[in-house]
C-alpha cells in the first residue's frame, strides 16, 4: 500500500508538468502526404516520358507584337528618354513655361507700345511746347497772418523838472 507520503509527491510532479500537445504528428502527417504527392507525380511523369512524349509544343510560339527591343527602338527611337513620375517637377515644368509664356507676352506688349511711341514721335507734327510750369502754382494759397493785439506802450515817465540854465 502506498503511504500518503508517496501520493503527495505524484500529484505534485503531474501539477508541476503540464502535459504539452503533440504538435509533431499533425505535421509529420502533412510531410509525408507531400512526398507521397511528389513521388507519384515524379513516377507518371518518368511513365509518360517514356511511352513516346517529344516534348515538343503542339503549336508554334510566336512573340507578342511590340516587345522586341528593336521593335521599340524603331517606334520610340535610340534615344534614351527621362522617365517622368515626379509630379512635382511635371508641375515646376508646367509653372516655367507658363511665366515664360507670360513674360513673352509682356515683352511684346512692351515693343508694341514702344513702336507706337517712335511712330507718333516720328510723324512731321510738330509735338506741341508743353507750357512752362509755375513752381508755386501747385502751392495753395498761403493763410493770412494772425492778427495780434498791439503791444503796450513803456509807461511814461514825468517830465523831468527843467535844470536851471546857466546863464553866461
Amino acid at each position: 500500500m502506498a503511504s500518503p507520503a508517496d501520493a503527495a509527491p505524484a500529484t505534485s510532479r503531474s501539477q508541476a508538468r503540464p502535459v504539452r500537445p503533440r504538435g509533431w504528428r499533425g505535421w509529420l502527417l502533412l510531410g509525408a502526404c507531400f512526398g507521397l504527392g511528389y513521388g507519384i507525380t515524379h513516377r507518371l511523369l518518368a511513365l509518360r516520358l517514356e511511352t513516346g512524349w517529344s516534348g515538343r509544343q503542339r503549336f508554334e510560339v510566336k512573340t507578342f507584337p511590340g516587345t522586341e527591343l528593336e521593335t521599340l527602338r524603331s517606334r520610340f527611337g535610340d534615344a534614351s528618354m527621362q522617365i517622368r513620375g515626379d509630379l512635382d517637377l511635371l508641375e515646376l515644368e508646367r509653372q516655367q513655361t507658363k511665366d515664360a509664356a507670360a513674360i513673352e507676352q509682356r515683352r511684346i506688349e512692351m515693343e508694341e507700345r514702344e513702336r507706337r511711341r517712335q511712330e507718333s514721335a516720328s510723324r512731321d507734327e510738330p509735338q506741341p511746347e508743353p507750357a512752362p510750369v509755375d513752381p508755386g502754382a501747385d502751392l495753395p494759397p498761403l493763410p493770412e497772418p494772425p492778427v495780434l493785439p498791439p503791444e503796450p506802450s513803456p509807461p511814461v515817465a514825468p517830465p523831468a523838472p527843467a535844470a536851471p540854465t546857466p546863464t553866461p
